[in-house]
C-alpha cells in the first residue's frame, strides 16, 4: 500500500504598536500570514512525502543528512528526495542550550536548494526557527550523488543543540 502525503504549510506574524500623544494613545495593529495547503502529487501545490525528525546533535558536533537515500520516513521507508518543497528547522530553547546551528554548506555532494551556492550556510540561533515553502512544481532539486547533502553543524563547544526538522518534498 503506497504511503500519501497531504498537509498544510503556514506562517505569520502579529502585532500591536502603541504611541503615547498629547490625545491619549494611538494603537496600530496589523498581521502577515501565509498558509497554502499541500495535495498529495508531485505538481503545484503538491509534495507526496515528509521526513520528520527531533534530536541533539552534541557539542561541536554535526549532522549530515543525505536527502537521496538514507533518511526514513516515520514508517520506516527509506525516501529518496528529488525535490524539497519546504523545510522547517527549530533550534529549541532548552537549559544549556546550544547557541547556533549553521544550516548547510555540506563539504561536497551539497544540496544547494535555496541558497546561493554550496558554501552558503544559514545560522539559526539558540531559540529561534527557520522555515521556507516553495509551492511551485519545481521545488529544490535533489541530485542523488552529487547534490543531495545538507549539513548541520553545531556552533557551540559546550553544549548540545536540540531540534526539530521537517522537510517536505517529492520523492
Amino acid at each position: 500500500m503506497a504511503t500519501t502525503y497531504t498537509g498544510r504549510y503556514t506562517a505569520g506574524l502579529s502585532w500591536v504598536l502603541t504611541k503615547e500623544n498629547d490625545f491619549g494613545n494611538t494603537v496600530q495593529s496589523n498581521s502577515f500570514s501565509y498558509a497554502k495547503s499541500i495535495a498529495s502529487g508531485t505538481g503545484a501545490d503538491q509534495s507526496n512525502m515528509i521526513y520528520i525528525a527531533q534530536g541533539s546533535i552534541s557539542a561541536s558536533g554535526t549532522l549530515a543528512l543525505d536527502l537521496a537515500g538514507s533518511l526514513a520516513d516515520v514508517f520506516g521507508t527509506t525516501i529518496t528526495f528529488t525535490k524539497i518543497k519546504g523545510v522547517y528547522f527549530d533550534l529549541l530553547t532548552t537549559p544549556a542550550a546550544a547557541s547556533s546551528v549553521d544550516f548547510g554548506g555540506a563539504g561536497s555532494n551539497t544540496w544547494v536548494g535555496f541558497f546561493g551556492d554550496a558554501t552558503d550556510v544559514l545560522t539559526i540561533r539558540g531559540g529561534s526557527n527557520f522555515s521556507t515553502y516553495c509551492p511551485d512544481a519545481t521545488g529544490y532539486a535533489v541530485t542523488a550523488g552529487t547534490g543531495d547533502q545538507l549539513l548541520l553543524t553545531n556552533n557551540d563547544s559546550s553544549n548540545a543543540a536540540h531540534y526539530k526538522l521537517a522537510i517536505v518534498g517529492v520523492v
